[in-house]
């Protein structure tokens, strides 16, 4: 947490509270500073909303074009995440509320006054990013504006009717109510509080939130506590939790996804963070109990390898004995001692199976070997992953994509065939930047088509170097969270390691399933390659995003509950973490488009032109023209040509006036590649702004 979090006294849960109409009161309550506003606490509310991401600060323009802009104006600009987290957080929230009070009361109706005006304040400031004139009525005209129904859509123009009256291009009249009851708008139009998912990419596992109801559940406690005494980014731990849960419950629980047939709960998992950012203590801290475990429960299953030792010893005896009367007896005696060989080799002890499941590094054919062990199951491990990642073992994918799937392999390719059945694995691999780009470089577009990374969960860290403070030396070692969490794990592993496990199904509650069921089509529609669609890209990613979900709503839910049903809230948390795998996958693993290489090339030749340029204006632009970008084959046509600037335009570095287009490489926001991916899901949710 960064020192302008802690001035303001709220922890990282508390910062969408702030966004939350319905929690207001209770939160100026609380901190008694805001109810007497002030520049310095206008200062103090922008350092906590860069701190979340919502904004970034930029230069003061030289000559401000407008009043506004000589006190605040361009230095201070919303990023788009501001507005997805708004919708994402309140929705929910302010329907669990409303529901919980009592009908017909002030209170209910004073939630869904602020939840409007909110709408209609967010509306203002999205337009303003965009650099169009604010006008509330007529943007929430059109739904696309919106993630709500359109019949709640008539309720809330007809409540801004009413608190904006005349007043539809300025600031909206939050002093004036609502003098006819909104409750009956809701009833009279046969509709709810907005309930539809969203699937919106953010890669900043720090900013993804647990739902209200499972705050309290051993899983967030653990994470919470953990944060906070080992001062390691959430998305690490969240990574070494699930990979614990993993192994330990993979040989005995199932999870039944609705329509279809009961799946396994095995993950692959992948952490990327530097050197000193505590990779090594995470692994003792969770995986340390384990490896204990296994140690003592090994030495006491040593004893019947001894056991066979010696009944392999007595056999052998036998079968000499039985050799040496088969060469001294007559031709009749011998068809005697020929059926007693036999049936003697056919009572030869069996081997014992290996009872070592965990592997650290191998190669395919000695991972293959090494599943067929007395418990059918597999786990690699390595807070080190280079050897791994860049060695053999990732050459051939096959034998991976089966064992996440199915669990059925069969090699052939060896001098011993290896077949295994119903076989779990799972991994947990961590490893530095260095090594993850050398692996994507040789490698990376290989398996990013095969399949290999689509059914991988990968969460690239930046480590708060410089911003960890000394906790006291006794802290860290009082973790009642992690100790609880480490032994349910424990009580999970002894089930799995028993010959005959029994088998245990979790299945989804009925709010569960149609949640479920909503999302599937919502991912389906986000995989559209017709309509350019945010996850079009990724499809072999996205195919097994709602199969991911379900296994790691399964290992939540079984980490706070012994019930058999996963709820709806456990299920939304599992598919919030699948929005923050999904953006690392498509800005760090998805093959870069061809829109992406051309935009590259035009910025680069635009680059050069600027460099020629010693008569910059007073804004350090130049004039740039289409005709440039045909130029060493950039692009080939008019529509090439309209796509690459559209995106120069989306990253900063194009403007349009009326002379023309103006190029300002300084301009730019972010990566180009993130910049297109923002700008195609801009441009899925509003087709008809596809304009430069």
């Amino acid at each position: 947490m960064n020192r302008s979090s802690r001035e303001l006294g709220l922890t990282p849960n508390d910062r969408l509270q702030i966004l939350q109409p319905s929690e207001r009161p209770k939160t100026i309550a609380e901190y008694q500073q805001y109810s007497s506003w002030s520049v310095a606490h206008t200062n103090k509310v922008l350092e906590l909303f860069e701190s979340a991401g919502w904004l970034i600060r930029e230069l003061p323009p030289e000559n401000p074009e407008g009043l506004g802009n000589i006190q605040l104006g361009k230095r201070v600009r919303l990023l788009p995440r501001f507005f997805t987290d708004f919708f994402q957080a309140d929705e929910k929230k302010v329907k669990e509320i409303y529901d919980s009070i009592q009908k017909n009361s002030e209170r209910r109706r004073i939630i869904l006054q602020d939840f409007f005006n909110d709408c209609a304040n967010l509306i203002r400031l999205r337009q303003r990013l965009e650099k169009e004139r604010a006008t509330h009525y007529d943007a929430l005209k059109n739904p696309s504006e919106n993630t709500v129904s359109e019949e709640f859509h008539k309720v809330v123009i007809s409540h801004l009717n009413r608190v904006l009256g005349k007043n539809k291009g300025g600031r909206p009249a939050r002093s004036v109510t609502v003098k006819k009851n909104m409750e009956s708008d809701l009833q009279q139009n046969n509709c709810q509080l907005p309930g539809v998912p969203v699937f919106s990419l953010s890669s900043d596992f720090e900013r993804l939130t647990c739902p209200l109801l499972m705050r309290e559940g051993l899983f967030n406690q653990t994470l919470e506590e953990t944060t906070r005494l080992l001062q390691i980014p959430r998305g690490m731990i969240l990574q070494v939790m699930l990979g614990a849960l993993s192994v330990s419950c993979q040989r005995w629980l199932r999870v039944r996804c609705p329509r279809g047939k009961k799946g396994n709960t095995n993950l692959y998992l992948l952490t990327v963070a530097d050197s000193g950012g505590g990779k090594s203590r995470l692994e003792n801290a969770f995986f340390g109990p384990i490896t204990d475990y296994n140690e003592k429960l090994f030495d006491s299953l040593k004893a019947g390898d001894k056991y066979y030792e010696t009944e392999l010893d007595l056999w052998k005896e036998d079968e000499k004995e039985l050799k040496r009367q088969y060469r001294r007896a007559s031709s009749e005696e011998r068809e005697d001692l020929k059926e007693k060989l036999l049936k003697h080799n056919r009572e030869k002890p069996d081997t014992p199976l290996p009872l070592d499941f965990f592997f650290q590094d191998a190669t395919e054919k000695a991972l293959l070997t090494g599943l067929q062990n007395r418990w059918n199951m597999g786990f690699l491990l390595s807070g080190e992953a280079d050897n791994i990642l860049n060695g053999y073992l990732f050459r051939q994918s096959t034998a991976l994509n089966e064992l996440w799937g199915s669990g059925n392999c069969i090699v052939d390719r060896v001098k011993e065939k290896i077949t295994l059945r119903n076989t779990l694995f799972s991994i947990c691999l961590q490893t530095q930047p260095v090594s993850f780009r050398k692996f994507m470089d040789q490698r990376g577009k290989k398996y990013s088509e095969d399949g290999l990374f689509a059914r991988i969960l990968t969460v690239i860290s930046d480590i708060p170097f410089g911003k960890r403070s000394m906790l006291p030396l006794d802290e860290p070692n009082h973790s009642p969270y992690k100790d609880q969490f480490n032994e349910r794990v424990l009580q999970f592993l002894s089930l799995g390691l028993t010959d005959s496990p029994e088998e245990r199904v979790l299945s989804f509650s009925p709010e569960a399933e149609r949640l479920w069921i909503d999302y599937t089509c919502l991912i389906e529609s986000l995989m559209s390659k017709e309509h350019n669609a945010p996850l079009s890209d990724m499809t072999g990613f996205a195919s097994k995003i709602m199969e991911q979900a379900s296994r790691i709503a399964a290992l939540v839910h079984i980490a706070n509950s012994d019930d058999d049903e996963i709820s709806a809230d456990c299920f939304q948390y599992a598919m919030t973490l699948m929005q923050g795998y999904a953006c690392v996958f498509r800005e760090h693993i998805a093959a870069t488009h061809d829109l992406v290489n051309k935009a590259d090339k035009a910025f680069s030749k635009m680059l050069s032109l600027y460099g020629e340029h010693t008569n910059l204006n007073a804004y350090g632009n130049i004039r740039i023209f289409r005709k440039d970008l045909y130029s060493k084959g950039i692009v080939r046509s008019s529509e090439e040509a309209d796509q690459v600037l559209r995106l120069l335009s989306f990253w900063g570095v194009i403007y349009e006036d009326e002379g023309g287009l103006l190029f300002q490489p300084d301009g730019k926001r972010g990566t180009l590649k993130a910049a297109y991916y923002s700008m195609q899901e801009y441009y899925y949710y509003r087709p008809h702004q596809m304009t430069i």
